[in-house]
């Protein structure tokens, strides 16, 4: 095994035989792909944006209880220059056209925005150059936030707001490492969602909401009246499986949503598009769910006029894919059967099917050429591919003892795996939770 990392490193291999995975050939920059996000939007291409007087005199803008509308519009052009690195995505003319609503009862929540400035605060504590550092005032935030999330639950009020917020403070949580408390309210984000209906949203297009039967939104939220708002929802739905999937296979804390997609409150939400999606007027009739990603069809080529996943999307069910391995993988050790046997090749030939559908790496020097957008897609691109290796190296590990091909195919995958590390360089997978968590407790496994 060693001398075979060593040859995959040195790309002696990869010149011998077809790769399976498309590798880069130097690093992303030292905080490219750090933290828990998957986009790694290069941190030093921050939007052209004055920085406000209030925060440059030194004046204590903090003590109002309402923030001035330039350090709002300063900390909400952080926010969006980042938040994708930790796959919040939303469709900003609508939250702008909210903000300008003269009708209280439309804005915005404080919760929703204070969770916003508390992420703005905490992006500025990496070295965004040229914003300055606000970190100081991520307690102040991250206190508002938590109180005003209580007032929006409390009085019912536009919770799909508290949704969000509630889901920001998570992330919050977890990039900070305070894990216990991210888990907490991540529990309770998730739980709600359900009761929201948000994991049964089956379509990516508007449905007729008069039959509540197959109506695919839930009963604490009216349905969606544009199909930007439908977007939205659903985006918001897959980053909290993001954070419970993250929780649950990668860290050891207890799933918060449904195991089994087949189950009686299990997911079938489509998995989410680009936010662009939304807002065109040219829709493709596919809609893919967890069950349809799990059944056991052989290769196929993709139709031309299929859409094709979001990286985001890619990165799903490269997770969806992880957690069933695992779930497989523990049910086996603890009580071997012909049946989990059969359950683990009809999961191979699923994710053999989807590993065949994501795009090649593209290379750092092309993501630079090609401007950030390409940067974003490109390394959760990457991530994508190392979990389904992550995937497929547990798979093997599991029947590894009886099938020699098995065994042989887990040393491939871990060396992969390493191979991508290795590409990327230590510092920029170092702290990515994701990452670390496939090639710990899949390389070591191996």
């Amino acid at each position: 095994l060693e001398t075979k990392l060593q040859n995959l490193l040195r790309g002696q291999e990869a010149a011998s035989s077809p790769p399976i995975i498309g590798i880069p050939r130097q690093g992303v920059g030292a905080r490219a792909a750090t933290g828990i996000d998957g986009t790694g939007r290069d941190f030093k291409q921050a939007p052209n944006i004055d920085i406000p007087s209030e925060i440059m005199s030194g004046l204590k803008w903090w003590e109002n209880k309402t923030v001035p509308s330039a350090v709002h519009n300063y900390l909400f052009k952080i926010f969006v220059a980042h938040c994708q690195r930790v796959h919040f995505y939303f469709n900003q003319a609508a939250f702008e056209s909210r903000m300008a609503s003269s009708d209280p009862a439309t804005q915005p929540h404080p919760c929703y925005l204070n969770a916003i400035y508390l992420m703005a605060c905490y992006f500025t504590s990496l070295d965004l150059s040229p914003f300055p550092y606000l970190g100081d005032h991520e307690e102040l935030f991250l206190g508002r936030a938590q109180g005003s999330l209580t007032e929006s639950l409390a009085m019912s009020d536009r919770l799909m707001d508290f949704v969000r917020g509630s889901s920001l403070v998570t992330v919050y949580f977890l990039m900070r490492g305070r894990y216990l408390e991210g888990y907490h309210v991540h529990c309770g984000t998730a739980r709600f969602a359900l009761s929201c209906g948000l994991h049964r949203i089956n379509s990516n297009e508007l449905q007729d909401t008069e039959d509540h039967s197959t109506s695919n939104i839930g009963y604490l939220l009216s349905p969606p009246e544009t199909e930007v708002e439908l977007g939205d929802r659903l985006n918001a739905f897959w980053q909290i499986y993001w954070s419970d999937k993250l929780l649950s296979t990668l860290m050891g804390f207890v799933a918060a949503l449904p195991g089994q997609a087949e189950a009686p409150d299990g997911i079938s939400s489509v998995f989410p598009r680009e936010i662009e999606y939304y807002e065109g007027t040219h829709h493709t009739p596919q809609n893919d769910t967890i069950l349809e990603l799990l059944l056991p069809q052989p290769t196929a080529t993709i139709p031309a006029n299929q859409h094709r996943d979001s990286p985001f999307a890619m990165v799903l069910k490269a997770l969806t894919l992880l957690e069933q391995a695992s779930r497989l993988g523990h049910l086996h050790r603890s009580k071997p059967s012909e049946g989990t046997i059969a359950a683990l090749k009809e999961l191979h030939v699923a994710t053999d099917r989807f590993a065949a559908t994501i795009p090649a790496v593209t290379a750092p020097e092309e993501i630079v050429e090609e401007g950030s957008a390409s940067g974003c897609d490109s390394v959760a691109v990457l991530m994508a591919r190392t979990i389904t290796l992550g995937a497929l190296l547990e798979m093997n590990n599991t029947t590894s003892a009886t099938d020699a091909q098995a065994y042989n195919a887990r040393l491939t995958s871990a060396g992969y795996i390493a191979s991508l590390v290795f590409y990327f360089g230590p510092g920029n997978y170092g702290n990515a939770d994701l990452a670390t968590g496939v090639r710990t407790h899949g390389i070591a496994g191996a």
